[in-house]
């Protein structure tokens, strides 16, 4: 008997000390955990201590394991919160560029091997002469090109000739296809692709870091639509700049049309091309560019697969944005002037539609805002934020940024202790169309968009305002 009341007591201490554990593992986990407010936290931590001096107060064995349960729960939870956070905001190191060898659909070429000593072979002369070395070594044991390369002015031309047979096999810098597809809609139809090579080069973190609950700061938001890995370097065909002052709760976003005829951050003298195509120089090469542009400091960038991102709506349910006309999709889908609220296919249609809605590429960038805004607002919802995994399952292999897992939980643990809403502005770069030579295609004139002076300076300004505190106004 006297060895049962024994045994009885272990037991019972091995279960409070398991009780005890399971208080320190959870005091572990809002430690790790950097989202929940401090005073959200105190509570937690306070009823956990509760829950472990009831459980050692009472001597039934299965109440002990319900609370140690419980709090372990509890525990994995804010770990779990905390690692979907770390894994949504993905810095890539390294950018990718991608170079094909194409064929038409019916050459007899269905492999690298298969060329021969007089096959023809052509690439644009503004092909990225690194790049190009880089893919000569790579097939230095396969098939050497040294002397059996033609050079056209332009990737265009290169087409033409695959076209009307002057050459069999066309070297493409993949970040060029879409332009080449603008030219040619067929491009993608008529031909296929027999060798592929990849070059990763590391990218330069240039975070221009500030305390986001407090001090103000912009986003570039680089929207891009690609088969492979958001590392792939690519035409920037959305272009958003989001400013955030957390001091006012006010965002402004600015839209720069992707045609825009800028001068280039990142080339040597003055070089103008479209926006878009710095996109095919790297980030930074689009940072630098908007910077020189509107006269500003771009702090972070987040470079998303846009596609990939409105499939987030699944799991907001919807979003309400706002169009100034009445029209139809390409696909048909009605969207109506005022409030429309929209599933993820919808919101797609309504960012992408352009060749049926009054002013073209200008309202689809304001129409891209509008998704963006909806999706901000769905996202600072507490019951939103404390789903984060569901989240992070939709868009973590779509987003490169460099604004940090900290930033980003600085965020939440702020928007989760005041609960204010954020204010909304919205900004669109003005200007006309024409036509001109670029940096990217020097020996092409290419649809441009020629940025007005006067509205160029009007958003430099309202990026200013929007970054000021109350304390400055």
């Amino acid at each position: 008997m006297e060895t049962k009341k024994r045994k009885r007591k272990l037991n019972v201490k091995l279960f409070d000390y398991a009780l005890i554990g399971s208080a320190i593992i959870y005091l572990l986990a809002e430690l790790y955990n950097k989202s929940i407010p401090f005073k959200y936290a105190m509570v937690l931590f306070l009823i956990v201590i509760i829950l472990m001096a009831i459980g050692l107060l009472v001597n039934r064995k299965g109440a002990k394991v319900t609370l140690a349960i419980s709090i372990l729960i509890a525990a994995a939870g804010l770990f779990y919160m905390q690692y979907s956070i770390d894994t949504l905001v993905n810095f890539d190191q390294f950018q990718t560029n991608t170079v094909s060898l194409v064929v038409l659909e019916d050459s007899p070429y269905e492999a690298i091997e298969d060329l021969h000593d007089n096959t023809t072979l052509a690439v644009s002369t503004n092909f990225n002469q690194n790049l190009y070395e880089a893919m000569l070594e790579d097939l230095e044991n396969i098939y050497p090109l040294n002397g059996n390369v033609e050079r056209y002015d332009s990737d265009i031309s290169v087409v033409d000739a695959l076209y009307d047979g002057t050459i069999e096999v066309m070297v493409l810098d993949e970040v060029f296809r879409d332009t080449v597809v603008e030219s040619q809609e067929d491009f993608n139809n008529k031909t296929r692709v027999i060798y592929s090579y990849e070059k990763h080069n590391e990218k330069n973190d240039i975070a221009k870091e500030v305390d986001v609950r407090k001090e103000g700061f912009t986003i570039f938001i680089s929207g891009i639509d690609v088969d492979g890995p958001i590392s792939t370097v690519s035409r920037s065909d959305v272009n958003i700049l989001m400013t955030v002052n957390p001091d006012t709760n006010e965002i402004l976003l600015t839209t720069t049309p992707r045609d825009s005829y800028v001068e280039l951050g990142c080339a040597q003298g003055y070089m103008k091309d479209k926006l878009t195509h710095a996109g095919t120089m790297g980030i930074e090469c689009s940072i630098s560019t908007l910077e020189n542009l509107y006269d500003i400091d771009i702090n972070y960038y987040a470079k998303v697969n846009f596609t990939s991102l409105i499939t987030l709506i699944d799991v907001l349910g919807s979003v309400d944005v706002s169009s100034q006309y009445d029209f139809y999709g390409h696909d048909g889908t009605h969207f109506t002037q005022g409030m429309n609220t929209l599933n993820s296919a919808q919101a797609l249609e309504f960012s992408r539609t352009r060749k049926t809605v009054p002013g073209g590429d200008i309202t689809r960038g304001l129409h891209q805002l509008e998704v963006i805004k909806g999706i901000i607002n769905k996202l600072t919802q507490p019951s939103v934020l404390l789903n984060i995994n569901g989240i992070v399952n939709k868009v973590s292999s779509s987003v490169d940024t460099n604004f940090g897992s900290n930033n980003l939980s600085r965020l939440i643990e702020k928007q989760l202790n005041d609960g204010k809403g954020w204010s909304f502005n919205q900004a669109s770069l003005g200007g006309v169309s024409g036509g001109d030579y670029t940096y990217s295609y020097p020996n092409q004139i290419l649809s441009v968009y020629y940025p007005d002076e006067a509205s160029v300076a009007e958003i430099h300004q309202l990026i200013t305002n929007t970054l000021q505190s109350n304390n400055d106004q």
